[in-house]
């Protein structure tokens, strides 16, 4: 085979006939490539391709074709050989140093780093007028999958070249984000970011929060979750889906307290920030915003546009962990001293912060604030193995509120089909599970998509609260310190008719307003009750 000259042109495998030559513009052994080398392993192998990454070139040095190195590459070409054509052939180490040489990435600026700017505006924009809560940018083997999270799930909506990907990774992160971690986007990292603000304000948002990690093969995956601007009115908490008969009044009376601890718990993406900000403009309406609300937020999410809410950043210097870590509780301590009525710090995930929070429920402040468990009861778990001695821990007075919640996709009712109609459609192991817990008469299940719905999830409108909200007694606390968290559970739903979460779940299927299959994905197998408390 003919030596590639200076414009890298190859007429392909001799045994192919005639060709129109392959041009060959890319390096895939040097960054961003998908393949890439370190500097001092690239002499002796070097990938080019060309400019779509589908036909390509494995130039390896005729001294060293056994090289693990060689080998490893070879592999994972491969690999990929569904996606990428390669042919291999053997050079000189100069000729593979001059591969490098000629095709080495010049720094982004100027034009091209706006073009990548307004390119990844577009996206942003298109997610966020889908209604999408996170944008995904992943960047594995040959591909960059720009992914968006809507109503819960995650669907690829464009894709790139992995090049391609990495420019645009690096344009976000490096020009338009603020509060990095690092000097640049470090794909052997894990980084956060804050959208910059006029930047967020061009896409329809009011912030963005950004985290990066590195994926395999040289590649990355950057999440940005999208906060939109506020609705203008207040959002009733049985707008979320909260129920009006059972948990409402208790949250309501739990926020006329004059003092104690409130906590939302759920996974992450539960919708959790939603509800505090819920609480928060719900308590500042009903007092005519005669009270004194400090919140702590790393960062800020949601705009609060009400008087008597003072929000405030969590500050830190540099992106030191330790840092940030420290400074939730120094936090605490200066909000006490600010003398609100109502202290909401973002989240409590250490100790003292833990401890903190529970000398200011003392001392008359109501905290309001997020964890991350499985459900209500854990979150004393969560608290005790946090060090919170058990005389304040187990005082209803103290901790006053146990939420847990989760957000189960809510049916379009203008496309939704009737059990009997689609029941055909689900395996029968399904099936039978869902005709034994529910009341198939009052069942719909996911429709086809209409014009009202089409455009985002078909389908689906939306999300909803499934929520378990426990108001504590000495009963209840005297049964969780004596006999454990599963009695309590149990005590609750048995003695004191507490709403498990599967069961506010269920009350959303028998209004027709979620498919029976949602829950088991979203909340909890339909027989988990059964299984865990009797009920």
């Amino acid at each position: 085979m003919t030596a590639i000259g200076p414009g890298l042109v190859s007429p392909g495998p001799a045994s192919t006939g005639v060709q129109a030559p392959v041009r060959y513009s890319r390096v895939l052994t040097a960054e961003p490539g998908p393949f890439f080398l370190p500097e001092d392993k690239r002499a002796i192998v070097c990938v080019v391709a060309d400019g779509a990454g589908i036909n390509a070139e494995l130039v390896v040095s005729s001294s060293h074709k056994t090289d693990p190195v060689v080998q490893k590459v070879f592999s994972e070409l491969r690999r990929h050989a569904q996606k990428i054509r390669f042919q291999t052939r053997y050079a000189q180490v100069s000729e593979i140093a001059k591969l490098y040489q000629r095709h080495a990435p010049t720094a982004a600026g100027g034009e091209d780093d706006s073009e990548r700017q307004e390119q990844v505006k577009g996206y942003i924009r298109e997610a966020n007028s889908m209604g999408a809560s996170d944008l995904k940018i992943i960047v594995v083997g040959p591909y960059c999958r720009i992914r968006y999270t809507i109503h819960g799930r995650t669907r690829t909506y464009h894709e790139l070249s992995a090049s391609e990907g990495m420019l645009l990774s690096r344009a976000l992160y490096n020009t338009m984000c603020a509060e990095i971690t690092g000097s640049g986007l470090d794909q052997n990292a894990m980084q956060d970011a804050q959208l910059k603000a006029e930047v967020a304000s061009q896409c329809g948002l009011v912030g963005s929060r950004i985290s990066t990690r590195p994926a395999n093969g040289r590649g990355i995956r950057i999440v940005m979750r999208l906060l939109p601007p506020n609705r203008s009115a207040v959002q009733e908490l049985e707008e979320l889906g909260y129920l009006a008969e059972s948990q409402v009044p208790i949250i309501r009376d739990v926020m006329a307290l004059p003092f104690g601890i409130a906590l939302i718990s759920g996974i992450t993406g539960s919708g959790k920030s939603t509800t505090l900000k819920a609480m928060i403009e719900n308590i500042l309406r009903d007092s005519d915003q005669e009270t004194d609300i400090l919140t702590i937020e790393d960062p800020v999410e949601y705009d609060i546009e009400a008087e008597g809410c003072t929000q405030t950043p969590l500050v830190y210097e540099g992106d030191d962990p330790d840092a940030r870590r420290n400074a939730w509780p120094n936090a605490l301590r200066n909000a006490m001293r600010q003398a609100p009525k109502i202290i909401v710090p973002g989240e409590i995930r250490d100790a003292e912060s833990a401890q903190i929070a529970y000398e200011a429920a003392v001392t008359g402040h109501t905290i309001l604030s997020t964890v991350h468990t499985f459900d209500a009861p854990s979150i004393i778990d969560r608290f005790r193995s946090l060090g919170v001695a058990d005389d304040r821990l187990f005082n209803p007075a103290l901790t006053v509120c146990l939420i847990n919640q989760s957000l189960l996709r809510k049916l379009c009712v203008d496309c939704r089909v009737p059990y009997a109609v689609g029941c055909a459609a689900i395996p029968a192991d399904q099936r039978a599970i869902i005709e034994e817990f529910c009341d198939v008469g009052k069942v719909y299940l996911q429709g086809p998509g209409c014009e009202c719905c089409r455009d985002k999830t078909p389908g689906v409108r939306g999300r909803q609260v499934a929520a378990e909200v426990i108001r504590t007694t000495a009963e209840f606390m005297e049964v969780f310190r004596q006999k454990g968290m599963l009695a309590a559970r149990i005590f609750w739903v048995k003695e004191m008719r507490g709403v498990t979460k599967l069961a506010h779940a269920m009350h959303h299927v028998h209004a027709g307003l979620a498919d029976p299959r949602h829950v088991m994905k979203d909340v909890a197998p339909l027989n988990t009750d059964r299984l865990h408390v009797g009920a």
